[in-house]
């Protein structure tokens, strides 16, 4: 049964809180663009959001933007780590150079994320320690669509879209012929240094971009154990010798039907319930013991000592850049641009990978290794610069560590009243050309993941005749993957998918009405025969939604949808060990679309002096695709089987923003938030999902004279002990944050020094979402300084 104690709990905050709320300031997310006005009430800002074809006139999708100072704020190592802190989303981190979105629970492949509203194309969706490949520091705006949207991105959209505005690829002339940006900061936790380059120019119609960035930090520094309290206590009661009699070969095995995402992409830490905390403790968390020469004994956990103070491993250096070229006519333009990132980066938590040996012994030799013999080897060779030098700087036995290249190029055309009724015609292509090789401490390459994949979009605008206002559109999409080596659990499959679908608007009696269509079709064809069938899937969306507001100062809206999401390859065709997530996959090549039920509602109130938002939301699963731990065993490690049941999310997200106080040019505002969320598997005995986020709570106080500014934020996790089976409960933590920025301007220049701390109070935080959260917390207290330059 629906445990929504909670959520009755949150209702009743927001219901006493708004009324009791008395007049309007800024938006509370700081997501409304200046002068952006709409027509559903007085003093209503409205969001503008690139990612939807038709927001400029409102939408019913609850949805968040960050720009500005909002967005400078809150920019962090990864996209997961820039958006985490808004209302209803969380980041399933590796780490620091590894995050993925969660988004009302839900992540992974449920989860799509986009770079100006193409695909970023990369593998994160194939395990949580792989990077999404979009950098957070050279972000215009970050757009958040919470719940689905699967009617203008498709069956991997289930759960939401983040898209990342780059700019690099410009549709207007610019206000000036010139505009530069440069970023410089650095912490004294793990000595993280940033640097930003940004550079805009036009001339003539040719509109110009070209950016560049590094990142790079040293492994950083927590309070206690990097190992949480409960997992050590767990390893002290069962020890290693008889660890694997109680790993997770239980009864439900529910315990991992991943939430967010472990659907088929294993994406959000997604991959298994929790059993970081558990499946096998035996291997030494730490990373210190997994030189493949033995796990089997208590003398070598005794012998080890727990790792404190520092995370091995969570090290890394992220540079890329890019250039772009636009022709920006009177009602035309095109442009094109091409990108580059290349990053290497330690795997924390004792995410030890296979060695060579042990892969002959695996069997995955004759299935997989022998026809990739010679591939293998040439990506050794590719690597082969980058493994010398990982060698010394991680140790001959150290923590195993991730070296990814990646070339893109984007090309974009636009078209002003195209055609008689229509006001716009769009195209969008994204082509991405990825690869990362996985190597041991030592410095062998133990898996090779590539992926050549394209994206591509029209979308045609119709301008309002008669009553609606429409948008039609095609997307085409096609990827090339391959996992190779010694831990590839997966053959090399093409997917290819294609959709039609349709978007329209309306008023209806001083509402706004929206609804939508969308049909796609999914195809998979492993390489190998023996791997299983080519599958095909015919996945849909339909949407129906209104906007109506009461008076000048509230405006209610109402969603609902039906979607349908096809399985990945993942689900359908693993069948091999991923040492990353410690189980040994097998996927069901018999597995059938999954299905979602949803309907959200929005209540917004904007007055003088305060605004507040609140969404509820319920999504229904059918046939949601997870994974079932067996009582199996292969190569040492648990069986897990890919399945499908009925799930339920129920949840709601709540943000307000009270101004203070005015006094010249000072002003004072209170922000206030929480979100919470139940979320259950239709099962007889324990029917909770793994990695399910606690409820969150959090106020700030900012106060601002436009040249300096105070910023004093407090974030409370609650604890999550509503687990699966054999996933451990996470602790509650606080976050106490603190921001002062000082601006000048000099010869035309904008110059804004800022200083920011982090988890002041050293509290040990730990991510319940997080797939190593036991065995490893988020950084401890960190002070960061950095001056941003703008022309």
């Amino acid at each position: 049964m629906l445990r929504t104690t909670p959520l009755r709990r949150a209702w009743r905050v927001c219901l006493c809180a708004l009324p009791a709320m008395a007049a309007g300031a800024q938006d509370p997310a700081s997501s409304a663009e200046p002068g952006a006005t709409g027509d559903h009430g007085p003093g209503f800002e409205e969001i503008i959001v690139t990612a939807h074809p038709l927001s400029d006139t409102g939408l019913v999708q609850p949805a968040q933007v960050l720009a500005g100072e909002a967005l400078d704020q809150e920019r962090g190592a990864n996209i997961g780590a820039t958006v985490e802190r808004l209302p209803g989303v969380r980041s399933a981190a590796f780490g620091e150079a590894a995050g993925r979105p969660i988004i009302h629970g839900v992540g992974g492949p449920r989860v799509r994320v986009l770079e100006d509203r193409a695909d970023t194309l990369d593998v994160s969706v194939s395990s949580t320690d792989h990077m999404v490949t979009v950098e957070p520091f050279l972000a215009d705006r970050v757009e958040v669509l919470k719940g689905p949207a699967t009617l203008l991105y498709g069956s991997g959209a289930i759960g939401g879209v983040v898209n990342v505005d780059t700019g690099r690829i410009a549709d207007t002339l610019p206000d000036d012929d010139f505009k530069a940006r440069l970023e410089l900061r650095g912490d004294d936790n793990g000595d993280a240094r940033v640097g930003a380059m940004r550079l805009d120019g036009a001339v003539g119609r040719l509109v110009w971009h070209l950016d560049g960035f590094r990142r790079e930090a040293g492994d950083y520094s927590i309070p206690g154990f990097a190992e949480s309290a409960r997992l050590r206590a767990r390893e002290e009661e069962h020890g290693e010798d008889d660890h694997h009699d109680d790993d997770g070969h239980g009864d439900d095995g529910h315990d991992d039907d991943d939430a967010d995402d472990h659907d088929d992409d294993h994406d959000d830490g997604d991959d298994h319930d929790g059993d970081d905390d558990g499946h096998d403790d035996d291997d030494d968390h730490d990373g210190d013991d997994h030189d493949g020469d033995d796990h089997d004994g208590d003398d070598d956990h005794e012998d080890e000592a727990p790792e404190h103070g520092r995370v091995a491993g969570s090290d890394y250096d992220v540079r890329g850049g890019a250039v772009g070229v636009s022709f920006v006519g009177e009602r035309a333009f095109a442009g094109i641009s091409f990108s580059r990132m290349d990053s290497d980066y330690g795997l924390p938590g004792g995410h030890a990978h296979a060695h060579g040996e042990e892969g002959d012994d695996h069997g995955h030799g004759d299935e997989h290794g022998e026809d990739h013999d010679d591939d293998e080897a040439e990506h050794g060779e590719d690597h082969g610069d980058e493994e010398a030098g990982h060698d010394d700087e991680h140790g001959e036995e150290g923590n195993p560590w991730l070296d990814m290249e990646q070339q893109r190029v984007d090309v974009e055309l636009g078209l002003l009243d195209p055609f008689a009724s229509f006001e716009r015609l769009t195209a969008r292509i994204g082509y991405n050309d990825y690869e990362h090789a996985e190597s041991e401490g030592n410095g062998e390459v133990a898996t090779v993941f590539a992926n050549k994949a394209y994206d591509a979009r029209a979308e045609l605008v119709q301008a309002a005749t008669g009553a609606w206002r429409n948008v039609y559109g095609a997307q085409l999409g096609g990827v090339e993957f391959s996992a190779l080596g010694a831990e590839a659990f997966i053959p090399p499959v093409d997917t290819n998918s294609a959709a039609l679908f349709w978007a329209g608007e309306r008023p209806v009696g001083g509402r706004d009405l929206e609804a939508g269509l969308r049909i796609e079709r999914v195809r998979h064809e492993p390489s190998e025969r023996a791997s299983g069938p080519d599958r095909s899937f015919t996945a849909y969306a339909a949407s129906l939604g209104i906007i109506a507001p009461l008076g000048d100062a509230w405006r209610f809206s109402v969603l609902g949808d039906l979607s349908s999401r096809a399985p990945g390859s993942e689900a359908l065709y693993s069948n091999g060990p991923h040492v990353a997530t410690r189980s040994f996959e097998i996927g069901d090549a018999s597995l059938d679309t999954e299905q979602a039920m949803s309907v959200s509602a929005k209540a917004e109130y904007r007055g003088e002096r305060v605004t507040a938002s609140a969404t509820a939301y319920h999504r229904r699963f059918g046939d949601f695709i997870h994974q079932l731990l067996t009582d199996e065993e292969e190569d040492g490690l648990p069986v897990y089987r890919y399945a499908q049941e009925d799930a339920t999310f129920t949840g709601l997200d709540f943000e307000a923003t009270l101004h203070l106080w005015e006094r010249g040019d000072w002003h004072g505002d209170l922000t206030l938030m929480f979100d919470v969320l139940a979320a259950q598997l239709d099962v007889d005995g324990n029917d909770n999902l793994p990695r399910i986020p606690p409820s969150r709570g959090g106020a700030g106080l900012v106060v601002d004279n436009g040249r300096f500014s105070a910023t004093l934020d407090y974030l409370r996790s609650a604890e999550q002990d509503d687990v699966a089976h054999l996933e451990l409960p996470t602790d509650a933590y606080e976050d106490l944050r603190v921001r002062l920025r000082y601006k000048v301007a000099a010869a035309g220049w904008d110059i804004s020094f800022f200083l920011q701390g982090k988890n002041l109070t050293d509290d040990e935080q730990r991510d319940h979402v997080s797939f190593i959260k036991d065995m490893v917390p988020r950084p401890g207290r960190t002070v960061e300084a950095g001056v941003r330059i703008t022309l």
